[in-house]
């Protein structure tokens, strides 16, 4: 019902699913103190397996635990998503207090060295086959096409390390994966084709899109919904197809109301394996779908098994290599279990953040002051009085120019880490306006008039003028 209600809502949004105000206080308090061994223990029993030994936790820590991970829409979002932060500080808290144990883990290279014209595969040769070393922090040195080595050196510049190797790794061009409908991301089932090592690639990005959850960086791709499904486990069915490919989803439901001779439209239990345009005619197969398949005709009787079969083969079985191995290199880095208490929607807002309106409010309550410069400062003033002005997309670039993320942190901005911090620069008046994403601090000159920083920080953020790195 739940999944139902998420595809196409009837039960009057998400507080309908919520526990009775009386027992989520109680879960609530719990999950405040709760463990990531709990969650796993009761993920461990859902799969059969034994949790071994008795449990020092309170009995209702247990039924939580339980609640997380068969009912975790139960427990309102935003007291999972705080779940799962501090489970993740946790974790990297315990790693700083290890360092030295931690180092010693087998093909750790610190910091790597990265070309710039060459930014995937030189991350694919540094990092792959890293395990738990990706738990570690990342620093990242930066060639240029000349050879040069560029300033900037630690876990800053990782960020935008991270953010670009996801941004070409997910490009359609470079072949691992592929749009569906909208936009949607997800593995291309042609990818063999492109690379023989193609589950390397996917596990290495998975292992990179875990980081980004680890270190609390948002990125912004699209993940198609029946690629979260299976990631998190779950089995698609024909109600996803519309998110794959809406001609094929059309078709279908076409032949299921089809009210003439099924047979004459020539059907039969077999599809191509490959469906881009890109897939060269002599590398095109036929994939059974029942044995036999291609001299098993579509009747009026069988057509609602064709439907359910190519379905399932199109969404989960075509599928199933690329997600193993891609969700093999996400749970290197977070455990599986900890994002298995997210919906996919769920899920696409603790990798991507939320596309809801920017707070100015929020995000000014929430600033930092460095340089000089402090919250009653007259260029600060105008900084926040021009971000008022500006409209959704503008404001929404500033913040990207600073961050490298153009959508705030969920739960609003005292979650981003490092804190936006505005930082008196150089008194040059024909100066622009400078950003370090790595450390979400936007350098700003002390303008002497409204009318000149308004200029220059709207000519910085809408030409991506004045980017570095220090």
């Amino acid at each position: 019902l739940y999944d139902r209600d998420a595809r196409r809502p009837f039960m009057g949004g998400d507080k309908a699913w919520l526990a009775e105000p009386a027992r989520l206080v109680t879960i609530e308090a719990v999950c405040a103190r709760i463990e990531p061994g709990m969650i796993e223990a009761a993920a461990a029993h859902a799969n059969g397996a034994l949790a071994g030994g008795e449990s020092a936790e309170l009995p209702e820590a247990q039924r939580v635990g339980f609640l997380l991970v068969f009912m975790p829409y139960v427990v309102p979002f935003g007291t999972r998503l705080e779940l799962l932060r501090r489970w993740l500080v946790t974790r990297r808290n315990e790693l700083i207090s290890q360092t030295l144990q931690a180092a010693a883990i087998a093909g750790w290279r610190n910091p790597i060295t990265v070309r710039r014209d060459a930014l995937l595969p030189d991350a694919f040769s540094e990092l792959r086959g890293l395990g738990e070393g990706w738990r570690l922090p990342l620093r990242v040195r930066f060639f240029s096409a000349e050879g040069l080595e560029e300033a900037g050196i630690g876990e800053g510049i990782a960020k935008e390390f991270l953010v670009d190797v996801l941004r070409e790794g997910f490009d359609p061009q470079f072949g691992l994966f592929a749009e569906g409908a909208e936009g949607a991301l997800y593995p291309n089932p042609a990818a063999v084709l492109r690379r023989r090592d193609a589950a390397s690639w996917f596990e290495f990005l998975g292992a990179v899109l875990a980081k980004t959850v680890y270190e609390g960086i948002l990125v912004e791709l699209p993940f198609a919904p029946f690629f979260l499904n299976l990631l998190l486990g779950r089995t698609n069915t024909v109600h996803d197809m519309p998110a794959y490919d809406a001609q094929v989803a059309r078709s279908l439901a076409f032949l299921k109301a089809y009210d003439g001779d099924v047979e004459d439209l020539c059907l039969t239990f077999a599809v191509e394996q490959f469906t881009g345009d890109a897939v060269p005619p002599d590398q095109r197969r036929a994939v059974q779908l029942v044995p036999g398949g291609a001299d098993v005709k579509v009747t009026a009787a069988n057509r609602a098994e064709y439907i359910l079969r190519l379905a399932h083969y199109r969404l989960n079985s075509q599928l199933r290599g690329a997600c193993d191995a891609f969700l093999r290199g996400f749970s290197q880095v977070v455990p599986r279990e900890w994002v298995g208490m997210f919906s996919p929607a769920e899920l696409q807002l603790v990798l991507g953040g939320s596309d809801a309106p920017l707070s100015v409010a929020d995000w000014r309550a929430h600033a930092a002051y460095s340089g000089g410069y402090h919250a009653d400062s007259p260029v600060v003033n105008w900084f926040w009085q021009v971000i008022e002005e500006y409209d959704g997309p503008r404001r929404a670039a500033t913040l990207k120019f600073v961050t490298s993320c153009s959508r705030p942190p969920l739960m609003g901005f005292r979650w981003l880490q490092p804190a936006f911090c505005i930082h008196k620069a150089s008194a040059e008046e024909a100066r622009l306006p400078t950003s370090a994403t790595c450390m979400n601090l936007l350098k700003l000159p002390p303008y002497e008039s409204l009318q000149a920083l308004r200029d220059k920080l709207t000519y910085a953020i809408e030409a991506g003028a004045g980017f570095e790195l220090s």
